[in-house]
C-alpha cells in the first residue's frame, strides 16, 4: 500500500498573463513502513507538492493515489484521505485552537466512528509518544506552552488518528541536537509499526539518517532518486538543487583535501566514525 504521485503537474493563475508553473510532471511514492525526504531550495515546488498530496489543490494534471484509488476521483471520499494521511505544516503550533490540550489533540477523531474509550486510548497514546504526562497536561490550554511543547502537541493531535501515512514539513526546524535525535527515533519507531512517512526538510544531517529513500526537488521538478547513500553520492547535483551536503561529507571532504587516501564513503556520523576508526588504525596513524 502506497500514496503515489503520478506525473503531477500544476500551474497557478493557469490561463492568465500571472500563471506560474509551480510543479511539472512530478512522480514520486512513499510506501508503509518507509521514510522518503524530500528535498530542495525554497519555492522549488515541495509545498506546493505537499498540498496536492493532501488533497487541499486539484493539479492541473496528473493524479494522485492513496491506496491505489484516485483521491481526486469523482467517488473518493475525502473523509477516508484524513483518516488515512496526516498533515504536519511548517508551523503546526499555528494550528492550535481548543481550549484545552485534550480537546485539541481529540479534534480530529471528532468523525472517526470511534467509541469514548478507543479515542481515550488514542488520545494518550499520541500524547505519551510525543513526549507528555497525559493526566498532566489534559487540562492545560495550549497557548500556555512553550514553542516546542505547542510543535509536540500539534503533532500529537495527527498522530492520535492513527494514519497510515504522514507528512510532515520541517519538523525538525528549531530543534536542539538532542530533540532532533528524539524526533528521529520518533520517525524511525513510527515507520516500524508500518506507518509511511514523508519528511520535508532542510537538514541534511537528519535526512540523512533517517530516509529509506530521498527526492530532490528543482523547479518543479523531480531530480534524483534512490536511497539517501545514492542521491547524496552525487554532491554536484545536491548542491545544484539548493540543498547541502550532509555535515560528516563536509568533514570527509576536509580531511581528504590533506589526504587524498581517506576517499571512504560517508554519510552519516555513523559512517564518519566508521571511517575515522579504519583511516587513524591504518595508513592514516
Amino acid at each position: 500500500m502506497s500514496i503515489e504521485v503520478r506525473s503531477v503537474t500544476h500551474e497557478y493563475n493557469s490561463g492568465t498573463a500571472l500563471a506560474v508553473r509551480a510543479l511539472e510532471k512530478v512522480s514520486l511514492c512513499v510506501n508503509e513502513g518507509e521514510i522518503v525526504g524530500l528535498m530542495g531550495h525554497t519555492g522549488c515546488g515541495k509545498s506546493t507538492l505537499m498540498q496536492v498530496m493532501a488533497g487541499l489543490i486539484v493539479p492541473s494534471q496528473g493524479t494522485v493515489l492513496a491506496d491505489g484509488e484516485d483521491i481526486f476521483g469523482d467517488h473518493y471520499q475525502r473523509g477516508k484521505l484524513r483518516q488515512r494521511l496526516g498533515v504536519v505544516f511548517q508551523y503546526p503550533e499555528n494550528q492550535l485552537f481548543e481550549s484545552t490540550v485534550y480537546r485539541d489533540v481529540a479534534f480530529g477523531l471528532k468523525h472517526s466512528g470511534l467509541s469514548a474509550e478507543e479515542k481515550d486510548r488514542n488520545i494518550r497514546w499520541a500524547l505519551q509518544i510525543m513526549g507528555f504526562d497525559p493526566d498532566a497536561v489534559a487540562r492545560l490550554s495550549p497557548l500556555g506552552l512553550s514553542g516546542g511543547e505547542k510543535r509536540r502537541l500539534a503533532i500529537a493531535g495527527v498522530l492520535a488518528v492513527r494514519p497510515a501515512y504522514l507528512i510532515l514539513d520541517e519538523p525538525i526546524a528549531g530543534l536542539d541536537p538532542a530533540g532532533r535525535e528524539r524526533f528521529i527515533r520518533l520517525l524511525e519507531d513510527l515507520s516500524g509499526d508500518g506507518m509511511g512517512i514523508l519528511i520535508i526538510s532542510h537538514n541534511a544531517d537528519a535526512v540523512a539518517q533517517c530516509a529509506d529513500r530521498l527526492y530532490l526537488m528543482k523547479q518543479g521538478e523531480i531530480f534524483g532518486g534512490g536511497s539517501a547513500a545514492e542521491v547524496f553520492a552525487d554532491e554536484d547535483l545536491v548542491r545544484s538543487c539548493g540543498v547541502e551536503i550532509s555535515g560528516p561529507q563536509r568533514i570527509r571532504q576536509a580531511i581528504a583535501a590533506r589526504d587524498p587516501g581517506f576517499d571512504a564513503a560517508v554519510l552519516t556520523h555513523e559512517d564518519l566514525m566508521e571511517a575515522l576508526g579504519q583511516w587513524l588504525g591504518g595508513d592514516g596513524r
